[in-house]
């Protein structure tokens, strides 16, 4: 098993609004993070398949174009199955998992890094739901 080291892994990002997405990558990018970014979930699909190195965490939108957050999530388990992941939403409805962590929009570049920390300091090594809990 390997020590998590804070800003040295590779994170995923999911987020089809571009603005928001670039956002969140630069503040990832300035703390070492390795970032893949992705305008769907079928996107995001596609660079988890083509990307050989390992994928930490999982950062997506739940409502997105295409393949929604939770489908993403579904999809990724069986690919990916020890990424972490938090789900990231401007509805306050957003149906979830209560295993899966999740940030309410709008929130700040610090507090995404907190909320990465927390995930990671709970052992949440494999936040990714079994699909009964997925509508």
């Amino acid at each position: 098993m390997t020590t998590w080291v804070p800003g040295k892994q590779t994170i995923l990002l999911a987020e089809d609004t571009d603005e928001i997405r670039h956002l969140l990558a630069d503040a990832l990018g300035k703390n070492g993070y390795r970032v893949l970014e992705a305008g769907d979930g079928v996107e995001a699909l596609n660079i988890s398949d083509s990307y050989a190195g390992s994928i930490d965490i999982l950062i997506t939108d739940v409502t997105m174009p295409r393949l929604s957050g939770l489908d993403l999530i579904r999809d990724l388990k069986p690919r990916r199955p020890g990424t972490r992941v938090l789900a990231i939403s401007g509805w306050t409805d957003a149906v979830l998992d209560p295993g899966i962590p999740f940030l309410q929009k709008p929130f700040t570049p610090a507090t995404l890094l907190w909320k990465i920390d927390e995930i990671v300091a709970e052992g949440t090594s494999t936040a990714l739901p079994t699909e009964a809990y997925l509508p």
